[in-house]
């Protein structure tokens, strides 16, 4: 099950304006969001798997705008299913569906809507190392 930290150091309203009657502090929030993202393979048939990844971010941010306060929870929950080959060539590939879940208490930490579209994953195994794309 891999995890994935994120840090940004510059969240937020760049142009100062107001944002629900406060000012904005331009770029001046801070965020990390732990990843937690289970990826589990299951057997379709000798020819073809399914892949299923989710991905729930848990998410700590400073304030991003003037008198806003700190925030932590979940974000939005996105689940993805790949039909990858059972034997793969010299690429890993894999395409299928890709669901967000508005699954956050905080408007702050996620976009409050559900998202439903195709998703795609192509990697290549050299030695120790992977390079890929999603």
């Amino acid at each position: 099950m891999p995890f994935q930290g994120n840090w940004d150091g510059v969240v937020g309203p760049t142009n100062p304006t107001t944002t629900r009657g406060r000012p904005a502090i331009p770029g001046k929030g801070t965020r990390f969001a732990l990843d937690i993202r289970p990826t589990m393979p299951f057997s379709l048939n000798q020819k073809w798997n399914i892949i299923a990844r989710v991905s729930m971010p848990l998410i700590s941010q400073q304030p991003v705008t003037s008198g806003g306060a700190s925030t932590f929870g979940v974000g939005d929950i996105i689940a993805a299913a790949y039909l990858t080959p059972v034997q793969p060539g010299k690429f890993i590939w894999g395409a299928g569906p890709a669901l967000s879940l508005p699954s956050t208490a905080d408007a702050a930490l996620g976009s409050g809507k559900w998202f439903l579209g195709p998703s795609g994953i192509v990697l290549r195994q050299t030695g120790p190392y992977t390079y890929g794309a999603m």
